[in-house]
């Protein structure tokens, strides 16, 4: 979730978060890439130290050293973000949950065979359905959207 007043105990709690998903994911952690901000605190680096993850600070004003997230932000930004206003952090916390489960489920990412990050596609030996006939799977009312063949 988001906060107003990012503080030594918000960013901890951050990073027992990251530990907890990456974990369900069964996604392996060796290292973390992080920029030099302030917020980033001895306590927010403790949780990783203490799972053995080595911590790279990228250097200071270099966006492009973590140029993963930083895509990650702009996708987020320009697929969804500019699309609302937001009516607190409620709704906030809520649009970017459910970007980011749209993200890490359905939209195609540059990986072999063009796969999900998360789980797989369906692996079908038969065609399915009508080729012609395709659905639409719409989230945060229809700004995001999925295509697929329908079941036969």
């Amino acid at each position: 979730p988001a906060t107003f007043k990012p503080n030594t105990k918000w960013m901890a709690k951050q990073a027992r978060s990251l530990m907890r998903k990456a974990k369900k994911a069964e996604l392996p952690i060796r290292y973390l890439v992080r920029d030099c901000d302030y917020k980033y605190v001895s306590e927010f680096d403790e949780v990783f130290e203490k799972a053995d993850i080595r911590i790279e600070p990228t250097a200071p004003r270099a966006p492009n050293q973590n140029a993963f997230i930083e895509r990650w932000i702009g996708s987020l930004k320009h697929e969804c973000l500019n699309r609302f206003i937001c009516f607190g952090q409620e709704h906030l916390n809520h649009i970017v949950s459910e970007y980011e489960n749209f993200y890490n489920e359905l939209r195609p990412h540059q990986r072999k065979d063009n796969r999900p990050l998360l789980g797989e596609w369906p692996v079908v030996d038969e065609p399915l359905g009508d080729p012609e006939h395709v659905v639409c799977r719409q989230r945060l009312g229809g700004v995001l959207r999925h295509y697929e063949r329908a079941a036969a």
